[in-house]
């Protein structure tokens, strides 16, 4: 549907209602007006003059035509008499019906109906605009029907939204997408800022690299400034003069505050100081960490373990050299366990020696046991070297008429024992 045929229904729709309305006012002034003609017109004298004039005429006839007095007509004189009463009220009526309409259109003529019709419509029209009794249907009143020369629209009847193309005295907003983004605590531009001066009131705080020419003029900038006020005595003056002063007063650190408090008293850091970016350290007599805590990015403390080469220990005590791993934790209740978490042997030694080789395949190895005094090795031969009494030497290549082993008597003497034979 287009705004013509919209249009169309809205002036259809309120002439139909002014016609209702504009019939019942115009009848109810034709009503009163031929009131007012009725209640004007003297019917009692008009029937007055009509009976009089009746009589007389009916009497005279009457009296002419019988040649006799008025008093011999009295009877006859009502029987006509009653016949001229029906001529009367039918002359009567004639009379006041012709009285009527001529005032009455006498009335209507000078009526200004024109003007009368106007009136009644812009009240009935703006009584139904004020009183909402009228809903205009969408867009149905054309823009160039509202005079806009005075019209005023209050900032808190607009439903905000998205204005495209806005333009103001101050302000030409020609992006195609949001550019700038206003909030209580910070004014955001999402592409680059173009200002033709810039006055900042505080502090500049810049996150990322200045314009290299930018930073090199502001700097070159600064420096005039400076060598225009000061050379370079002033500085070496002043300078030397802050020297002296430490080096004859000293420096007091507690008048070096943070937050309006002393940044070190009593030989103590402050409490704010929980942050802190130091690479050397004396002597510390305590260190509480809560926390985790990553030493050197080797050694690795949370959650009650310990880790070596790992952030993420398995155990209380976790090593890893490459894809050995080390662990000491609770096996089990009132046992502890020592080893590898893994399929790897474990060797136990001193000086770098292999003494005990637990194999991943459950068995043991020993490269020399004492139990008690008595020591136990292996060898392919007889051996020939000098050995405390009694040590013991396994025979590593048994066969047949071959003894088990050889035990030491001292002073490089050996004897054999336990001869192999067979079954």
């Amino acid at each position: 549907m287009n705004f013509d045929e919209i249009n169309q229904q809205f002036v259809k729709s309120l002439t139909s209602q002014f016609i209702a309305t504009m019939t019942t006012q115009i009848g109810q002034r034709v009503v009163d007006n031929v009131a007012n003609i009725v209640n004007s017109f003297d019917v009692k004298k008009e029937i007055a003059d009509k009976i009089n004039q009746s009589v007389n005429q009916a009497v005279d006839s009457f009296a002419s035509k019988n040649n006799t007095g008025p008093a011999a007509i009295g009877e006859e004189l009502v029987t006509k008499l009653s016949n001229k009463s029906q001529e009367f009220l039918d002359s009567l009526t004639a009379t006041i019906h012709n009285k009527v309409f001529t005032e009455l259109q006498s009335r209507i003529a000078s009526t200004d109906f024109v003007h009368l019709i106007r009136d009644t419509a812009n009240h009935h029209v703006s009584n139904m605009l004020k009183n909402h009794a009228y809903t205009f249907p969408a867009n149905s009143i054309p823009s160039k029907a509202i005079q806009h020369q005075d019209l005023a629209v209050k900032a808190d009847n607009i439903e905000p939204g998205v204005i495209k193309k806005f333009e103001s005295t101050g302000i030409q907003d020609k992006a195609s997408s949001c550019r700038l983004t206003i909030s209580d605590n910070a004014i955001i531009t999402e592409t680059t800022l173009i200002s033709k001066d810039m006055h900042v009131i505080g502090t500049l705080k810049v996150d990322g690299d200045l314009d290299n020419g930018l930073a090199d003029r502001v700097a070159l900038r600064a420096v005039e400034k400076i060598e225009s006020k000061y050379n370079e005595g002033t500085f070496d003056q002043y300078v030397n003069r802050v020297i002296q002063k430490i080096d004859t007063e000293g420096l007091d650190v507690s008048k070096i505050k943070y937050k309006d408090t002393a940044l070190v008293k009593d030989n103590a850091l402050h409490d704010n100081i929980v942050h802190s970016n130091l690479q050397y350290l004396g002597l510390i007599r305590e260190l509480q960490v809560s926390g985790e805590t990553l030493l050197d990015d080797t050694l690795y403390v949370a959650n009650k373990r310990l880790g070596l080469n790992t952030l993420e220990p398995e155990h209380v005590f976790d090593i890893w050299d490459q894809e050995v791993q080390v662990i000491a934790t609770k096996k089990q209740k009132d046992t502890a366990y020592f080893g590898t978490g893994k399929l790897q042997n474990l060797i136990l030694g001193t000086n770098l020696q292999n003494q005990l080789i637990l194999h991943s395949s459950g068995e043991i190895s020993l490269a020399r046991v004492t139990v008690g005094k008595v020591t136990f090795s292996s060898s392919p031969w007889e051996p020939r070297d000098n050995r405390q009494v009694g040590e013991i030497v396994w025979n590593e290549q048994p066969q047949l008429g071959q003894p088990i082993g050889w035990v030491s008597l001292g002073g490089a003497r050996w004897a054999k024992f336990g001869t192999i034979t067979d079954i």
